[in-house]
């Protein structure tokens, strides 16, 4: 899923994702790939290794965006529970992790080049 204007914004300095993997247009090496942002095609780094590693890293903006979120829905899971103590506190919650849930799959998919 890819940034939104305010999320670009607060990347803390770094290239905003998504990123993607591709072979270098000029291989020193038989194993170089790029990695470029897909707003522009900025090259953010060269890769001497296996186009796995290169997904990888590629995937690490998606990642940090995911990671962000899940802290947030915990985050909101502990207030609702200490502050309520219900489980009809926790519901609304745990309904906005269905959609999380997709999306953190889908980034874990991107990763692992599936």
């Amino acid at each position: 899923m890819p940034f939104t204007e305010t999320e670009q914004r607060e990347t803390n300095g770094h290239t905003p994702g998504p990123w993607y993997a591709r072979p270098d247009a000029t291989p020193i090496l038989h194993t170089q790939l790029s990695i470029c942002s897909e707003s522009g095609g900025e090259r953010i780094a060269t890769v001497f290794s296996r186009e796995e590693n290169a997904r990888l890293i590629a995937s690490a903006p998606d990642m940090l965006k995911e990671l962000k979120r899940c802290q947030e829905l915990i985050e909101r899971i502990n207030y609702a529970f200490y502050a309520d103590g219900t489980s009809n506190a926790l519901r609304p919650v745990m309904e906005d992790a269905k959609p999380m849930l997709h999306d953190i799959r889908a980034t874990v998919a991107r990763a692992e080049g599936k």
